[in-house]
């Protein structure tokens, strides 16, 4: 059988990496996951994870070559192929998370036989039109950009198949390559679910009634895409309108959100950070998940992980329609409400009547990991990934 080597030049940096990684490999205990962080900070995180947390599967952590500097996916396809070569992997089926590292993987067909699967995430080029923004000179821009775009052109080029996130993305990038797949963030179904008797058991631990309406806002504060402080307006918004309700914000930047939180009179909340474990009993507890994203390429093609959390434990979501997967979600699920942020003023709950539990067991099918573990199956085992 062929070695199948999941290659990743992220560390582990963040649950989301912990549920669409680890998770993953956990699933096929044949892979050998690479770790090549170019980020010190990255690389001693993941080693920290690594020395508390055993896996059934093998993780080799290494120190790649700046994914700044030019040719740089020619240097660490050199270095891969030397680690290959002491570890005694041929032929490999590559899982290459990300444009850069598809495109490393790709090089590596220079010096040995190997198949690439293209793990595409998101548009990175429009990634870095939103962070050209920020910083650096206009040369540096372009150079930056330029150095995109050739990744994507040689992973797209040369990837026996590639797996996107959404079907906006494959729009987006594929340019009809031969042979692509349409996985969304999916969720462990053991982690995210319905249970009414977990959510009158929390409920009761939190001290909430029963008339009580509970909208909970999981993740970060702090990242350029989350626009926290537009869901503190919209807290606020409903809190004018219903008398009897109730904010759980779940997040590791408890001092970030204590900053926004701070004068927006928001009377009534709770402020927590839990393991990605503890998360499910607080969604169980609340009736509405939020999460907002404005108008851009980036959110438009993008696969937010919380449409499965939220989904898969029977939530109303609310959100904006400058997500394309929202349409596919608000016919499948039924359970998308729309909030305009150019009018949060005029937001105003659904009456419409909503099944809780089958949205719950709907969602398995779409967000489950599970529910794709055939094609990865066919990816990894099939002697062919023509």
């Amino acid at each position: 059988m062929k070695s199948i080597v999941f290659l990743s030049y992220e560390g582990v940096t963040d649950t989301i990496f912990e549920s669409q990684v680890l998770e993953h490999c956990e699933k096929f205990p044949a892979i050998h996951l690479f770790l090549l962080p170019n980020n010190i900070a990255a690389y001693n995180k993941s080693k920290l994870y690594m020395e508390k947390n055993s896996k059934n599967f093998k993780i080799s952590l290494l120190r790649s070559f700046n994914q700044k500097i030019p040719l740089s996916e020619l240097i660490n396809a050199l270095q891969l192929y030397k680690v290959f070569k002491e570890n005694k992997i041929k032929d490999p089926i590559i899982h290459a998370r990300s444009d850069y590292a598809a495109a490393v993987a790709t090089l590596l067909k220079l010096l040995i036989s190997c198949t690439v699967i293209w793990d595409c995430r998101g548009d990175t080029v429009s990634e870095q039109k939103l962070a050209n923004c920020d910083n650096g000179s206009p040369m540096e821009a372009f150079m930056r950009m330029l150095a995109i775009k050739n990744r994507i052109w040689i992973a797209r080029r040369f990837s026996d198949a590639i797996i996107f996130v959404s079907t906006a993305l494959r729009d987006t990038i594929s340019q009809n390559h031969r042979n692509t797949f349409i996985i969304p963030c999916c969720s462990n179904g053991e982690k995210f679910y319905y249970d009414n008797q977990l959510r009158l058991i929390k409920r009761k631990e939190l001290n909430i009634s029963n008339p009580t309406t509970v909208f909970i806002y999981s993740g970060s504060t702090t990242g350029k895409y989350h626009i926290f402080d537009r869901t503190v307006e919209l807290f606020q918004k409903i809190q004018n309108e219903n008398q009897d309700v109730l904010f759980i914000i779940l997040t590791p930047n408890i001092n970030d959100a204590e900053e926004k939180l701070k004068d927006k009179n928001i009377k009534n909340f709770i402020l927590k950070c839990v393991n990605m474990d503890g998360v499910n009993e607080y969604l169980n507890a609340a009736d509405y998940g939020v999460i907002l994203r404005d108008k851009s390429n980036v959110n438009y093609v993008s696969s937010p992980v919380k449409f499965s959390e939220y989904s898969m434990a029977g939530l109303r979501i609310i959100t904006t329609n400058n997500i394309h997967q929202t349409q596919e979600l608000k016919m499948k699920l039924n359970n998308i409400e729309f909030c305009d942020l150019n009018n949060i003023s005029n937001f105003h709950l659904s009456n419409t009547p909503f099944d809780r539990l089958t949205t719950a067991e709907v969602a398995k099918k779409y967000f489950e990991r599970n529910s794709y573990e055939q094609i990865y199956k066919n990816l990894y085992f099939s002697r062919k990934v023509n």
